[in-house]
């Protein structure tokens, strides 16, 4: 497991309820970068230089 998914894991509990509040987090694109490593077994580095840009 990598360091960023220990941090995005270590939120004890929300915030808010869902639907209720809106704060901006990079969680999301953290998670995001993770799943797009695991599935194209690439550095998300050069996923995003060869997909992307």
């Amino acid at each position: 497991m990598t360091d960023a998914l220990k941090v995005v894991e270590s939120r004890p509990t929300p915030l808010f309820s869902p639907g209720s509040k809106y704060k901006y987090s990079d969680a999301g694109y953290v998670l995001l970068a993770l799943i797009i490593e695991q599935v194209s077994m690439i550095t998300y580095r050069k996923f995003l230089k060869k997909n992307i840009f």
